[in-house]
């Protein structure tokens, strides 16, 4: 896949629109539309890599007991 700069991109997306339907005033609505929803998308892509990346820190320290984990070293130890 051929790298695009974000500034080349809105000319791309109109000019894929223009392609398909050949009509200027729904080109620009195809592609203004396009590009909100990728705006939309990186957003939340954004915010899910922080929360991920934070996450992971927690990983380096070890695996994690779930639930079951849990369950199971409470029956080891003759609390039940």
């Amino acid at each position: 896949m051929i790298p695009i700069s974000p500034d080349e991109l809105p000319n791309r997306a109109f000019q894929l629109a223009y392609f398909l339907h050949r009509e200027r005033k729904t080109a620009l609505e195809i592609a203004t539309g396009a590009l909100n929803k990728l705006q939309l998308a990186a957003t939340a892509q954004g915010k899910r890599l922080y929360y991920r990346l934070t996450g992971r820190a927690d990983a380096r320290k070890g695996p994690q007991q779930g639930f079951a984990g849990r369950t199971t070293s409470i029956a080891a130890s003759g609390l039940c």
